[in-house]
């Protein structure tokens, strides 16, 4: 028996992919499934698009809203969705009509996420992207499945993946709105930290249009890197991925930096969590590296003086930036 899927689909002035990426989604062989519609404050035709087709399909529901950013339109999305299973496709992208069929065996099998893979559209080239296939329901498992996403650079992206609602609603899963970069990977973040089994896909139906700047609001990656390591420290009680280190170190230092210089008190938890991770690369740092490294680590033992010492470094770097 088929399970009903939520789409979740963010717009903002959409309207010269709108008919491509929606006529894709209705023309879906798995017919169990509404398409939300999030108008997010968009100033071209794109709402009354919208409506149009709401108009003329009991699928599609659609959401008019001050615009908001992303993550806003796409928490209105969940908080109306009722399907049992959700996933999300941009409005500038398209699927093949086996899109949601391919997900088809994962919700027989009752996962609690389904993966699989895509063709990044460049111009008219599709350049095919799969998924290193593995499936399970033990830490080692989701270790390898992490690890692997890392590496192939396919972690970050919703519209490849299906999440049991069900999760989400439980643990109150929603996208952080104050950040612009990276809520989609804080967002799946948060679900592995409650998902148990997963399976890979050998399919590939959804198709993402390059470049990715496109889609870029504005940088918030510092302030994000917080929660996601959070996560990934809980998803593995302390054994993080030395990829994922390698991944956020950079990122994770200058936050940690920033809210020392301003005057913030670390907890003992994220002091650890960034002794660890020095730890864990185990590469040789420059001096400057190795000193932030142990004023951050030390900061409160060292108290006024670690983060004296931090504004220090800081407005010299910051000067000889200009």
């Amino acid at each position: 028996m088929e399970s009903m899927i939520s789409i979740i689909v963010p717009i903002y002035n959409a309207e010269q992919y709108l008919h491509r990426c929606i006529d894709s989604i209705l023309a879906q062989s798995y017919t169990d499934f509404e398409l939300l519609l999030i108008d997010d404050g968009s100033k071209d035709d794109s709402g009354a698009i919208c409506d149009a087709y709401a108009a003329k399909d009991s699928r599609v529901r659609v959401f008019h809203k001050e615009n908001g950013g992303v993550s806003s339109a796409r928490n209105l999305g969940l908080d109306n969705a009722q399907g049992e299973y959700v996933t999300f496709c941009d409005a500038d992208d398209y699927v093949c009509e086996d899109w949601l069929a391919a997900y088809s065996e994962a919700i027989a099998s009752n996962v609690d996420l389904a993966i699989q893979g895509y063709y990044a559209i460049d111009g008219d080239n599709a350049i095919e992207k799969n998924l290193f296939l593995c499936q399970g329901n033990t830490i080692d498992a989701k270790r390898k499945l992490i690890e692997s996403q890392f590496v192939q650079d396919t972690y970050y992206y919703l519209w490849i993946k299906l999440f049991r609602r069900n999760i989400l609603e439980t643990h109150h899963i929603r996208f952080d709105e104050r950040s612009v970069l990276g809520e989609d990977t804080q967002f799946i973040s948060k679900y592995l930290e409650y998902a148990v089994s997963f399976k890979c896909i050998d399919s590939m139906g959804y198709y993402y249009i390059l470049p990715s700047q496109k889609k870029i609001y504005g940088p918030n990656v510092n302030y994000t890197s917080w929660p996601i390591l959070s996560s990934m420290n809980a998803i593995f009680d302390g054994d993080i991925p030395k990829i994922i280190y390698q991944k956020y170190y950079g990122l994770f230092k200058n936050y940690t930096v920033m809210q020392l210089v301003e005057g913030h008190s670390l907890s003992s938890y994220h002091i650890s969590l960034y002794g660890r991770m020095v730890k864990a690369l185990d590469k040789t740092h420059s001096l400057k590296d190795r000193l932030l490294n142990f004023l951050i680590i030390q900061s409160n033992r060292l108290g006024l003086l670690s983060r004296w010492s931090l504004r220090l470094i800081h407005r010299l770097t910051h000067t000889r930036a200009k």
